[in-house]
């Protein structure tokens, strides 16, 4: 790379950073949708006047309060050993649903496995293994739980990787690119119990794939011609992270498109500007020059468990399958939005889904045909 597009990259990304920061503390954003050119520059997120005026969730009209009886419901939470994923599979269990946590270390989901039974004493958790950068390790934990249950009523795609330097998986994926290709194999095996589950006529059947504001910070259009063209999209570890969140929305998008004449409701999610390991992977190891903003962030973002309320919200509340939101895009605490337009091109998501079609069809060594043949059904 030429040194004065590395300088240039390097700016970039402060940039990023900063105005991360700032979007999430002000009461009206300075670019409601995402700084680049495929913002809805009309469009307003009120959920940011919330931030900014309550702080938290409290006294926001939806906590977790409202969570229904989910007593009888099985629940899949990823990456849910710490920050929004654990208090989204604490809150999924102390309203009753079995849940599993799907993570890659057994020894920190443990951790958090225990943690949550002392606060929800006979709470029914389990630990699946899952690494989402590994399309066979994706798969193969789908398979499991596939063993293991009759039904899933939940799957809430929470695991992600974030503002790492430029490496590729054992699939030759760019790992951030991993949090929607990763889920992609393993969410495609589930669908046919979450169909079945779905017919069930008291269940209320959802997948939550968290996304991002970031999103919306992809600068142009993401080539889904080949995993190789994917990986050259950017250099900036924050533009990938973007991108991977971008992927998540269009993952959303498509499946729900697909599954059109089924009860299953799909969202994704923004969670607000959250205070979680990735903010810290971002101000003290790969950003020296904002080394002190992990001070800041402890003051200004939300706590993991406010962050989580959005995707119990997306997951759990009735009135989402009221008010028919198929694949909304959900800010905090439950405020639907508009995402990018880049989100919300519908050619895009059928290039993507091709994309991770191809590449689980290579990658996956166990695969069965029949798996990418689940009867789903693009919608019109």
């Amino acid at each position: 790379m030429r040194p004065s597009m590395s300088i240039f990259l390097e700016y970039y990304q402060i940039v990023l950073v900063a105005l991360c920061f700032f979007q999430a503390t002000q009461s009206i954003p300075p670019f409601p949708h995402g700084i680049g050119k495929h913002a809805d520059a009309e469009d307003f997120d009120s959920s940011f006047i919330a931030l900014k005026m309550f702080g938290s969730s409290e006294g926001m009209g939806w906590t977790t309060n409202k969570i229904p009886n989910l007593e009888g419901r099985v629940a899949i939470v990823t990456g849910a050993n710490s920050g929004i994923g654990y208090f989204t599979a604490l809150e999924l269990a102390r309203h009753g649903a079995k849940t599993y946590l799907a993570c890659r270390n057994p020894g920190l989901a443990e951790e958090a496995i225990n943690k949550i039974r002392a606060i929800v004493p006979g709470s029914d958790l389990r630990f699946l293994k899952l690494d989402i950068t590994s399309l066979n390790s994706a798969h193969s934990a789908a398979q499991e739980f596939i063993k293991s249950e009759e039904r899933l009523d939940i799957l809430v795609n929470n695991a992600a990787i974030a503002f790492k330097p430029y490496e590729l998986s054992e699939d030759g994926i760019e790992l951030q690119l991993c949090n929607a290709i990763g889920h992609f194999a393993f969410t495609i095996p589930l669908l046919d119990l979450l169909k079945k589950t779905s017919k069930d006529p008291e269940s209320h059947v959802r997948i939550v794939n968290v996304s991002s504001v970031a999103h919306s910070w992809v600068l142009g259009t993401p080539d889904f011609s080949s995993v190789e063209n994917l990986n050259k999209h950017s250099y900036c570890p924050i533009d990938r992270y973007g991108l991977s969140k971008l992927m998540n929305i269009l993952f959303t998008n498509e499946l729900q498109r697909r599954l059109s004449n089924t009860n299953v409701i799909c969202a994704s999610t923004y969670p607000g500007g959250v205070n979680t390991k990735l903010i810290a992977g971002i101000s003290v190891k790969n950003y020296p020059i904002l080394k002190n903003l992990g001070w800041l962030t402890s003051r200004t973002l939300l706590t993991p468990k406010d962050g989580a309320i959005t995707s119990l919200y997306a997951a759990t509340a009735l009135e989402v399958e009221e008010k028919d939101l198929r694949s909304a895009y959900f800010c905090p605490f439950g405020v639907a939005a508009k995402p990018s337009k880049l989100a919300q091109d519908r050619d895009l998501a059928k290039k993507f889904w091709e994309l991770c079609e191809k590449l689980v069809k290579e990658k996956i060594k166990s695969l069965s045909p029949a798996h990418l043949k689940i009867s789903i059904h693009p919608g019109k």
